[in-house]
């Protein structure tokens, strides 16, 4: 079952990965646009703790028990780290991260889908 949320989970970034290769400007509209929304903010924190758990379940069953290990704790210290930092804070490194990032948002891109493919890699 955590394989699957995994796999899932690998998938989505893989595509937000490739929307960002195909249509960068459309990832820091977004930002921009929803950098102050309490969804974003529960989401940020929620999407990390549940796939740092699972990271953190999985781990012993995947390919790589010690990098999913490691990612799964920085999974979860980014959840309390966010949480920590509130609302307005997480908009204001939204904002400082998007200005930033503008020339070099591809490569997140080409990052996101290498991360979300090593993630599937792993636990399949």
């Amino acid at each position: 079952m955590l394989n699957i949320l995994l796999v899932f989970f690998a998938i989505f970034v893989v595509m937000v990965g490739l929307l960002i290769l195909v249509k960068p400007g459309i990832v820091l509209t977004l930002a921009n646009r929803y950098s102050n929304s309490l969804a974003l903010f529960v989401s940020a924190i929620g999407v990390r703790l549940v796939i740092g758990i699972a990271l953190l379940m999985y781990a012993e069953q995947s390919r790589y028990p010690v990098t999913l290990t490691v990612l799964g704790w920085l999974f979860l210290a980014g959840a309390i780290a966010i949480a920590i930092m509130g609302r307005d804070r997480l908009r204001r490194l939204i904002e400082w991260i998007a200005k930033i990032m503008a020339p070099y948002v591809r490569i997140a891109g080409i990052l996101a889908v290498c991360f979300g493919g090593f993630i599937a890699y792993a636990v399949l």
